[in-house]
C-alpha cells in the first residue's frame, strides 16, 4: 500500500471559528469556476430514516 501514502486527498470542507460553521470547497476546475473555492455552507447527505409500522400504515 505504499502508493496509497503519497496521494493527498483534498479538501472537501473548511472550518471558520468565528461563524461555527463549515464550508464547501469546489474540488475541481470547472467551466463556472476554480479549484478551491467557497461553494456556500456545507451540508451532509441526509440519512434515509427508517419508518415504524405507525408510518407505513399511516403515512
Amino acid at each position: 500500500m505504499w502508493y496509497l501514502k503519497n496521494v493527498i486527498m483534498p479538501k472537501k470542507r473548511i472550518y471558520n471559528p468565528t461563524t461555527r460553521k463549515y464550508y464547501r470547497l469546489r474540488q475541481k476546475n470547472a467551466s463556472k469556476g476554480k479549484k478551491g473555492q467557497i461553494l456556500g455552507v456545507y451540508k451532509p447527505k441526509p440519512k434515509n430514516k427508517k419508518k415504524g409500522w405507525f408510518e407505513e400504515l399511516f403515512g
